[in-house]
């Protein structure tokens, strides 16, 4: 895609047949009174049909700054933002949840804050307390993740995984192009290459839609706390290894 554009928007969705239109239609409506901003839905390899009701409702509104690609397997978020980083220029390089769990007015608060900071990320700990929190489960892994994250990494934030984050194209290009975890640990890996070569990190407000339900994903806690701990080692070894200079 040779077009530069101000703000390019990646969306990466997997299965996500039953909610996959009314997201489109979301962004859509958004991308009418927003022209300068493109968005880019990748399909990390969905089996549901998610592809092919993402190409007749994108085709049914016919806006050139919405489209699609899918990969030809489900390897994780991580390797599905990088394939959309690559497709797109833009001054401005964001992902988001393919679910929409953060709604598209963040898109102004990013773009904001990028003004100031090459890289900003959205942070649920300034939530509002009314809003849905997730299962005791969920919170409590997401608490040890995060405690870790700052003991093993050195990373200040209380929030990694939130799935809202923008970059000044520069800073994108030179952090990706050091990244390579598909999986869970792809946020922290990002950050923390971010902090390591200098970048400045902002972090803005990000609240999780009502609409949006903590129900999908079951998380087994003993095998996400290894996952997740594995992807800290990984980091760190990635490190030594010197894959980030």
């Amino acid at each position: 895609m040779s077009d530069i554009h101000s703000a390019a928007v990646i969306l990466p969705v997997f299965n996500e047949r039953d909610a996959i239109e009314a997201v489109v239609d979301s962004v859509a409506e958004y991308a009418v009174h927003f022209p300068h901003y493109y968005f880019l839905f990748i399909d990390d390899g969905s089996y549901d049909g998610t592809s092919d009701i993402l190409a007749q409702v994108i085709n049914r509104h016919h806006l050139k700054n919405i489209a699609f690609f899918r990969c030809s397997q489900n390897r994780g978020k991580g390797h599905a933002v990088r394939v959309g980083f690559e497709m797109v220029e833009a001054d401005m390089l964001c992902f988001m949840d393919g679910d929409l769990a953060y709604s598209l007015d963040h898109l102004a608060l990013l773009a904001e804050a990028l003004q100031d900071s090459p890289v900003v990320i959205g942070s649920r700990k300034f939530q509002d307390a009314s809003i849905k929190r997730p299962s005791l489960r969920r919170y409590i892994l997401g608490e040890t993740y995060n405690w870790l994250v700052r003991r093993m990494l050195h990373l200040p934030f209380q929030d990694t995984q939130a799935g809202l984050k923008g970059f000044r194209l520069q800073a994108a290009r030179h952090i990706f192009s050091k990244s390579s975890i598909d999986g869970f640990g792809f946020d922290t890996e990002i950050l923390y290459i971010a902090q390591k070569c200098g970048f400045s990190i902002r972090e803005i407000h990000a609240t999780v839609s009502k609409l949006h339900s903590y129900k999908k994903g079951k998380l087994k806690l003993i095998r996400d706390s290894v996952i997740m701990f594995y992807n800290l080692l990984l980091i760190r070894w990635k490190d030594f290894r010197k894959y980030y200079d």
